[in-house]
């Protein structure tokens, strides 16, 4: 199904992976990649769109700057929050009670591709300053000694 878009553009419907085909025929993720972080092994929404508070999470691709991008789950199972998504939850470091919504739609650009992404590092870098759990501007963390860029949990969902 078309839909009309600001500024003239056509674009389909998102589908249920979470993607779309626009209109020069490009896949993108307009939403959590949830059919390639289920292949992948990793911890997807509920059937009532909501991510659980623990889970697995996994490398899903690479932005275009290097940094590897992942679900929205830390290595320990902890499902990450961008400091907006703290203060809402009132969650304490970082930390979401009872899971958030999944189906958050990402701004422009998103996941290009299987593996690629747009996003990047601000101009004063990626910050290491960054309770448990939570998120920097650029949706990224140090984490096992490398810096990764996450999937948030609610929108925009993409770096």
């Amino acid at each position: 199904q078309e839909q009309q878009q600001p500024g003239g553009t056509t674009n389909a419907a998102v589908d249920p992976c979470g993607g779309e085909v626009d209109s020069a025929r490009h896949y993108r993720y307009r939403a959590a990649p949830v059919c390639l972080i289920r292949y992948l092994g990793g911890t997807v929404p509920t059937a009532a769109g909501l991510w659980p508070a623990e889970g697995v999470g996994v490398q899903i691709g690479i932005a275009l700057d290097g940094v590897p991008l992942y679900s929205p789950y830390t290595s320990n199972g902890r499902l990450v929050a961008t400091d907006r998504h703290a203060e809402r939850s009132g969650a304490s470091g970082g930390e979401s009670r009872g899971g958030a919504r999944g189906d958050g739609g990402s701004s422009a650009g998103g996941v290009t591709s299987a593996g690629g992404a747009t996003g990047g590092a601000s101009a004063g870098g990626p910050s290491s300053a960054v309770a448990p759990g939570q998120l920097d501007a650029c949706h990224g963390r140090w984490e096992d000694g490398e810096y990764r860029y996450y999937l948030t949990p609610e929108g925009p969902v993409f770096p």
